[in-house]
């Protein structure tokens, strides 16, 4: 018995030492992965935090040109940076001193897809301009490409803001000025 006591003995030290070294190794396998995952995780706070500090369109970089370039990137990571640069935008297009920022203005609606709080604001905007500066605007409505001119004639037709008649007196009013043309006939379609 006595031999089967050390026997038993001997095996149980062995499958106990060999659980050790399992457990050793794993936890070796343990403590790569999570020096891999810690290191990964460093990588990525680094790249954020570099990241962060080079913001799109920031400082000289902060223009109307750069807004439409990047512009659901900019709404999405620098929303007080956008909304800056449209309505600084917004005011040289608006003095009319300068009928490029008017025209440039204007074209931001290529970009504006389905941003509903851009689109509202917008559309703000451009009803304004079309009732209080009228000769401004089509001028400058003139000068933009056909699918943004189409785009804010149509926002036109079904003003959020003003009257439906303030937009249409406008319109009415410049109906028979050929400078106008194509412009008149978007609006005026049957």
């Amino acid at each position: 018995m006595a031999s089967r006591v050390g026997l038993g003995s001997l095996v149980f030290a062995q499958v106990e030492s060999h659980e050790v070294e399992q457990t050793t190794e794993v936890g070796m396998r343990i403590g790569q992965r999570g020096v891999i995952v810690a290191a990964s995780l460093l990588v990525y706070l680094v790249v954020s935090a570099e990241s962060a500090s080079t913001k799109v369109c920031n400082g000289k970089h902060a223009s109307l040109s750069c807004l439409k370039k990047n512009f659901d990137e900019l709404y999405q990571s620098d929303y007080d940076s956008f909304f800056t640069i449209l309505r600084s935008a917004e005011k040289k297009a608006t003095k009319c001193d300068s009928l490029a920022n008017t025209v440039d203005y204007l074209d931001v609606v290529r970009f504006i897809g389905g941003n509903a709080e851009v689109r509202e604001y917008f559309s703000e905007v451009i009803e304004k301009l079309c009732t209080e500066r009228p000769r401004c605007f089509l001028d400058a409505l003139s000068r933009v490409n056909e699918n943004s001119r189409s785009e804010i004639v149509r926002q036109l037709r079904n003003p959020t803001f003003l009257e439906d008649r303030a937009i249409r007196e406008v319109f009415v009013r410049y109906k028979t000025s050929p400078r106008y043309k194509r412009i008149m006939d978007l609006y005026f379609v049957p």
